[in-house]
């Protein structure tokens, strides 16, 4: 192990040890080879923490809170005597170090041992050429987060943008597509599609975290697994259903909003079961920026125990949410007298969505090694949303109601066994979606339809060394009503290699070949906006391939790290160009395809287990997106609108004293070119640091916990649209709530 790392993977008793043991250990004169002057602070700080350091405990009981305030800061004390020691010891060389043992037992990072959404099937996280990751149970309930959005948003290679600050327009980029970032993103709940064949975000709202038992998300291309739309990656959201009797009940009261959850949990011989209800209710952070919501949760999983070849999955909802849509602000209006951040230039615009959904999957073991699954799912949404205002031809009022239809069926076959004696998983399966728009208002109709087959196979073809490939091939056809027809058939493939060298750590590289098709809405054309619309006859599928490698290392129980780096072009990339005029002089814009940009995108994280009491995080992502060669513009060379170069997140999690956790998080965003800004000719976007911080106490039945969002109170927006107009994003504020659970 690398001499400047190795410190890092002793506990405070292992660095005690070290001291004691080696030649250097000079209680006398206290003074250490290569320390200099310095070096004789650095012994006497050990010395003096000897007597603490040997009787320390690691958690605190109620007889150590009697002893006096010292011991209230012995975990604290600990943490400051090994950074003082490795500032020391980086610059010598620790021969002596292997010559120890541990006589503690640290726990282990865990960032997810196994996880199903890279291979549509359970596998360990260091066999899968990918770079993934893992949001538990447990990092959302110490999370200040309101929405998943906020989950992901501390995420490596993840760009989410929130329009009004409360969740109901957030949107989620992998790889850096800027504003096409949720159409090049895959959502699945319990592995089936939410998302819509259209331009709206995912209804993020009708996913309450309490109902979240873990996140996975995929990064890079994922096609072959998945189909359309995972250029950037996949983002699987498994949810709850089961577990010990209980009942939790949460209220949380905020700056300008309050919420309220309560959740059963239960195990009745073979059937296990969850049903959730909650309620959201907020004024905004913006004038008409109000938010609220009414969801109801249930999740089933049947498991007879007589019958060892068949289980059942149930997953059904509702959510019903209204909102007010604030709108933007131009940096005139911010710094004008009249106007404040707060404000909103629309103020009557406003809308409501009704969603429903259930998901049925069950699962059959046909014989040792062989397994059925069937998925099915139905999610429908209706949506209403009024807008007006006026411009220099006078005022508008526009009333817009729709309708969303997503139909699903996924059946897959899984064999696992031994391919001539190799360890091996070969996955088959078929994808059929049907997803529709109703905009009532003009009576447009659209449905899109996909029906893809699809196998994956992964050999472990030497011990620890992995080759997988898969292969897809599908075909969208778009029924437009009143206009032709649109169809195109679809390839996708991948092959990767992993060697998994060590326990926890793992070298792999990978290429994928994935595609998107448009969006409902992007096929549409108001020449003379809003009436005679027509279908975009030039309007191809996008195809995207990445190449991506990269290495995951467990240094130490205590440590892990990962670095991968992307390389991703897109051919025909679909985006929309407001200088458009092929369809219209007096309205120009127009979605299109771009003949070719690239991506090259850094992707790096670690986390740290100090102590057991104190566990660190950081992750960095770079990414520089940049159009190539265009036979109809001359956009070469210019960064892709609404996606930063750089972002790092940091983060800590602290149990100081038992019971009580403190958690920070800081989360940095660099400047970025505006929605549509393809010259880079506008004002950037400017960077923004934004400091979280939450503390929680349990005991027993009883969680409290307050937190301060912004802590640094910084004036930023994560979302603007083309001539810099902005979304302001909220500044400081503070929330608290209440949790209690009770067995039955």
């Amino acid at each position: 192990m690398h001499r400047h790392l190795v410190f890092f993977c002793f506990s405070d008793t292992d660095i005690f040890q070290i001291f004691k043991r080696s030649t250097v250990w000079e209680p006398q004169n206290r003074v250490m080879p290569g320390w200099g002057d310095q070096g004789t602070l650095g012994v006497q700080l050990v010395d003096r923490a000897y007597s603490r350091l040997i009787t320390g405990r690691r958690r605190f009981t109620n007889q150590d809170a009697t002893q006096g305030t010292g011991n209230m800061f012995r975990s604290t004390f600990r943490s400051f005597l090994l950074v003082i020691s490795l500032a020391g010891l980086t610059s010598t060389q620790l021969t002596f170090a292997e010559e120890t043992t541990n006589e503690t037992e640290e726990p282990v990072v865990q960032m997810g041992d196994v996880m199903v959404t890279a291979s549509r099937g359970e596998r360990e996280t260091s066999t899968i050429p990918r770079s993934v990751s893992i949001i538990t149970a447990d990092d959302i309930a110490v999370s200040k987060a309101q929405s998943v959005p906020d989950l992901l948003r501390l995420q490596p290679g993840l760009s989410v943008r929130d329009w009004y600050g409360n969740g109901t327009a957030s949107t989620v980029d992998m790889m850096g597509f800027g504003e096409s970032g949720r159409q090049n993103t895959i959502v699945l709940v319990d592995g089936v599609r939410a998302d819509y064949a259209d331009l709206s975000s995912v209804d993020w709202t009708a996913i309450p975290l309490h109902m979240i038992q873990r996140i996975e998300i995929v990064r890079g291309g994922a096609s072959t697994q998945y189909g359309t739309n995972a250029a950037g990656g996949v983002v699987n959201i498994i949810t709850r259903a089961g577990g010990r009797d209980s009942v939790t009940a949460t209220t949380e009261v905020g700056s300008w909003w309050y919420k309220e959850n309560a959740t059963i949990h239960g195990q009745d011989g073979d059937i296990g079961y969850t049903l959730s209800e909650g309620y959201y209710d907020s004024k905004g952070y913006r004038a008409n920026g109000h938010y609220r919501s009414k969801n109801l949760q249930l999740g089933v999983t049947l498991e007879p125990q007589d019958i060892d070849w068949f289980s059942l999955d149930l997953r059904a909802g509702v959510n019903d949410e209204d909102y007010g849509a604030a709108g933007s602000l131009t940096k005139s209006q911010i710094h004008n007298e009249h106007y404040d951040r707060q404000d909103s230039d629309e103020p009557h615009n406003y809308g409501d969505r009704e969603t429903g959904y259930v998901s049925v999957i069950p699962r059959f073991k046909l014989a040792d090694g062989h397994e059925l699954t069937l998925a099915g799912t139905y999610r429908e949404r209706w949506s209403y949303y009024h807008s007006q205002g006026e411009s220099m031809y006078g005022p508008w009022v526009f009333d817009i109601e729709s309708r969303d239809l997503i139909l699903g069926f996924s059946p897959q076959y899984v064999w696992t066994g031994e391919l001539v004696g190799m360890p091996n998983t070969f996955t088959l399966g078929m994808e059929w979606y049907q997803t529709e728009k109703n905009n009532i208002e003009n009576t447009l109709e659209a449905t899109r339809k996909t029906l893809d087959f699809y196998f994956t196979n992964s050999t472990e073809f030497i011990e620890d060394w992995f080759l997988d490939l898969g292969y897809r091939r599908g075909r969208a056809e778009f029924d437009f009503a009143a206009f032709d027809d649109v169809g195109f058939n679809l390839d996708a493939f991948n092959i990767s290699l992993t060697w998994r060298y060590a326990e926890g750590s793992k070298i792999f590289v990978g290429y994928d070949r994935s595609f998107r098709v448009g969006a409902l809405d992007e096929y549409i054309v108001y020449p003379d906006f809003p009436s005679s619309p027509f279908v975009n006859p030039g309007l191809v599928p996008q195809i995207t391939k990445t190449w991506q490698a990269g290495i995951e290392h467990q240094f130490c129980e205590q440590l892990t790290g990962s670095l991968t780096v992307f390389h991703v072009t897109t051919d025909n990339e679909i985006f929309y160009d407001p200088a458009d005029g092929s369809f219209s002089s007096f309205f120009p814009g127009a979605n299109r395809n771009y003949d070719e940009t690239k991506r090259v995108s850094i992707v790096a994280e670690a986390d740290y287990q100090l102590t057991e009491d104190l566990s660190l995080f950081l992750n960095y992502t770079w990414v520089d997106a940049r159009f190539g060669e265009d036979d109809t513009t001359d956009y070469d060379g210019n960064r892709v609108p609404m996606v930063p170069q750089h972002a790092i997140n940091a983060g800590s999690e602290w149990e100081f004293i038992d019971g009580f956790t403190w958690n920070l998080t800081a989360h940095w965003v660099d400047n970025q070119y505006t929605i549509s800004d393809w010259t880079n000719s506008m004002d950037e976007l400017s960077s923004f640091l934004v400091v979280d911080t939450r503390l929680t106490y349990e005991w027993e039945w009883l969680t409290l916990y307050a937190g301060i969002n912004n802590l640094l109170d910084e004036e930023y927006s994560e979302f603007a649209t083309y001539g810099v107009n902005l979304y302001p994003s909220p500044e400081r504020n503070f929330f608290t709530g209440v949790t209690v659970t009770f067995d039955f």
